[in-house]
């Protein structure tokens, strides 16, 4: 059997090793994986160790969050800052009238 990814080439291995769970006669012995134009023989243990690995998606996405996360927490706190002074201010509001 043989399955090619042209953008992920963490996809096929996936779906090999989707399809061989339960499976006793399907056993992956060797891959091969393209990187950089350098091709790279695997045996039947890196195939499978590559197949657990998230997708590219899912690792951009996690960058992403990764990025964002100081800045929503920065934002937190000067909402909180300004919440707060908006209670002084509504407060004195209320014990002037």
């Amino acid at each position: 059997m043989l399955a090619v990814g042209k953008t992920d080439a963490v996809a096929p291995l996936k779906a090999l090793m989707k399809f061989a769970k339960g499976k006793e006669k399907f056993i992956v012995h060797a891959g091969f994986l393209n990187e950089h134009g350098m091709v790279r023989a695997l045996n039947g243990e890196e195939v499978k160790a590559l197949s657990m690995i998230a997708s590219r998606e899912e690792l951009l996405a996690r960058l992403v969050g990764s990025l964002a996360s100081p800045l929503a927490g920065m934002v937190n706190v000067l909402a909180g800052n300004l919440r707060g002074l908006v209670q002084v201010l509504s407060a004195y509001q209320k014990a002037k009238s």
